[in-house]
């Protein structure tokens, strides 16, 4: 542990909580600190009953995560995978028991105690549970929210001029000395973007097939809680991957991905198989951006309607795998 490292964080979240920033700042008001040639954007947490804290996004694919928790969907499961599956250090506060254990060993060692707030950190990294961050990921959280502490104090005085209805952001950036200015915000990355279907043979193979009044479900889950393997430095979170005849309420396939896969992938070559197996639907349904993104466009092609819907025969399997793993 790096003393002087964490002394700081604990320096500045402090006075964050004496500051309440989450009076000024709703979660959707973008700030971005420039540090050593990277943007870390800002989400500040706390105004209008949401949860207090600071959610901090790394470059183009962390700022790809901010704006996919932008989006609202109305199904639990789906806003339960577009949580797990952000790439974030983040400041909470909450009881004392919220704190992981080497946290509370790093405040005691500090000589530090808190009563009404107590502040914790986690890394959030698709596949895996949120786990406590490291020195490395604590020396970034201390260097941007010294920059914050300074944007609190420079906005409340009026010395920053920015419009959020706008579209505006805070920007915070280092030339001879720290410059702190309005700016447009970056336009909206989609993260879970349609990929193309490029195998012209197989699309043909795949469109030729014999067509079938089967409804498919598909979808992408997170099951509860996290576990441990041998080869991964941080708890899992079992992603599974379901494939269901809906008009025979069969499961046709069920299988926990790998950390490393890359699910776009895993999904579309799982669906090319179970049509190969099957044959083609008629429809799909699906609630999952992920999975809209990685079959699209292979519906398209073979002239396959989708259908966006809850899928509670897919909850129904979800929670007794859930139910499984707890008995474990």
């Amino acid at each position: 542990m790096r003393n002087d490292v964490w002394k700081n964080l604990y320096l500045y979240v402090s006075k964050w909580l004496e500051l309440q920033p989450w009076n000024d700042f709703w979660s959707g008001d973008q700030i971005c600190v420039h540090l050593k040639k990277k943007d870390y954007y800002c989400m500040i947490l706390g105004r209008g009953g949401d949860c207090i804290g600071v959610s901090i996004y790394e470059g183009d694919n962390g700022y790809a995560d901010l704006c996919s928790i932008g989006i609202d969907y109305a199904d639990e499961t789906v806003m339960n995978y577009i949580f797990l599956e952000q790439r974030c250090l983040t400041f909470y506060v909450g009881k004392r028991e919220d704190v992981p254990q080497s946290q509370l060993e790093i405040m005691q060692e500090l000589g530090l105690s808190f009563s009404t707030y107590w502040p914790y950190f986690i890394s959030l990294q698709p596949h895996f549970y949120p786990y406590e961050i490291n020195d490395t990921q604590a020396g970034i959280m201390a260097s941007v929210f010294r920059q914050l502490l300074i944007i609190v104090e420079q906005y409340r005085q009026n010395k920053i001029q920015v419009d959020f209805a706008k579209e505006e952001m805070i920007y915070a950036y280092y030339d001879h000395h720290w410059i702190y200015e309005a700016r447009p915000r970056p336009a909206f990355i989609e993260k879970f973007f349609a990929i193309e279907f490029t195998d012209s043979n197989l699309v043909h193979t795949l469109a030729n097939l014999p067509a079938s009044s089967e409804t498919l479900a598909v979808d992408l889950c997170y099951l509860y809680g996290g576990f441990y393997k041998e080869e991964y430095d941080r708890p899992i979170t079992g992603l599974v991957l379901i494939i269901m005849d809906i008009s025979q309420d069969q499961i046709l396939y069920m299988n926990l991905l790998e950390p490393e896969c890359n699910e776009r992938q895993i999904c579309l070559e799982t669906f090319s198989l179970i049509m190969k197996d099957y044959g083609k639907p008629a429809r799909v349904l699906l609630r999952n951006p992920m999975v809209y993104g990685a079959l699209a466009s292979l519906c398209e092609d073979c002239d396959i309607l989708i259908e966006a819907s809850a899928l509670p025969m897919i909850d129904d399997a979800v929670d007794k795998l859930n139910q499984l793993d707890s008995k474990n």
